[in-house]
């Protein structure tokens, strides 16, 4: 699949040729897209603010209708380059603009993360968020009524449930509708990736759904307070967890999060880990695959990286026979 292309049913394919318009997002490195949609999105089930293999996709009214953008980057964090795309028809240079003037503000594209570092370098505990969120900036919503959409119900309930609210003010027309259903208006409904594949994180201490899929535990040590009958698994892989040594290391220091990474990949070249990843990676090509965790700080965590692995396996090119 190319970079720029979104899988629709029966083969269809939205593509970077198929765009109304081209936009370019000027942005300070260093920048982490997923990082910042992540913190937007607070639940991949988000109805509003979708990430899909690599893309931010968002649908945005205009004085000419509704328009689909997505956002990718065709650099690294380091070395940013956001291309946005615009679909579902053509729109003239204010528009472009003014949907330019949006994205900048949901991403947080114009804001200058310096002044805060610098104001958090002698205060001990603001040094660590800001060193684990030195990549991403603060997201904003495009207008005050979704600002106290969003607000309002993850401030009363739990953050299941404020999804849930804001997916039916979605179904009501109160906001923007999901980037699914303009889409399915183009080249039918999206794919999560190639056959259909989806690879998400869960913590084992929300409740089980049927949209899981094939749920599998990827931790070493069995969570505390969960029973094996409420956590629903398929299977709980041990040998994919990071070693116990490795584990006692890092502790979930934000300070440590690149060396535990690279470290963590290393043991997972080990022919049973390997294995392993190839088995998942296969269950992930017939359907959803949950990848479940005990962390608080699931960004950070060995599922995290796991699944940024499997997603790489299963949309990048297939290793020749």
């Amino acid at each position: 699949m190319s970079r720029g292309a979104l899988a629709g049913e029966s083969g269809g394919m939205l593509t970077a040729a198929d765009a109304a318009a081209t936009l370019t997002l000027p942005v300070m490195p260093p920048f982490h897209l997923e990082g910042t949609v992540r913190l937007l999105q607070r639940q991949p089930s988000n109805r509003v603010d979708a990430w899909d293999r690599g893309r931010y996709l968002r649908v945005l009214p205009t004085v000419q209708g509704l328009r689909l953008l997505t956002v990718e980057n065709l650099g690294t964090i380091d070395a940013p380059n956001l291309r946005g795309l615009v679909f579902g028809g053509s729109v003239t240079t204010p528009t472009l603009d003014e949907l330019r003037r949006i994205l900048t503000r949901i991403l947080g594209l114009a804001v200058d993360p310096a002044p805060f570092s610098q104001a958090a370098r002698d205060r001990s505990p603001l040094r660590i968020a800001v060193h684990a969120l030195r990549r991403v900036r603060p997201p904003r919503f495009p207008t005050l009524f979704e600002t106290l959409a969003n607000v309002i119900p993850f401030q009363q309930v739990s953050l299941a449930a404020g999804v849930a609210v804001i997916g039916r003010i979605v179904e009501q027309g109160l906001i923007t509708p999901a980037p699914e259903a303009v889409h399915g208006r183009i080249v039918g409904p999206m794919r999560p990736a190639r056959g259909g594949v989806m690879v998400r994180m869960k913590r084992i201490y929300e409740p089980a759904a049927a949209t899981d899929g094939y749920r599998v535990l990827v931790e070493r040590l069995w969570p505390r307070g969960v029973s094996k009958a409420a956590a629903h698994l398929d299977a709980w892989e041990k040998g994919i967890a990071p070693s116990d040594s490795l584990r006692r290391w890092y502790n979930h220091d934000p300070q440590k999060w690149e060396e535990f990474q690279a470290r963590y990949e290393h043991e997972l070249q080990a022919p049973e880990a390997r294995e392993l990843l190839e088995r998942l990676t296969e269950q992930a090509r017939q359907g959803p695959l949950t990848l479940l965790y005990a962390s608080h700080a699931g960004e950070i965590s060995n599922a995290a990286v796991l699944e940024r692995l499997l997603t790489h396996r299963l949309t990048g090119p297939r290793p020749v026979e």
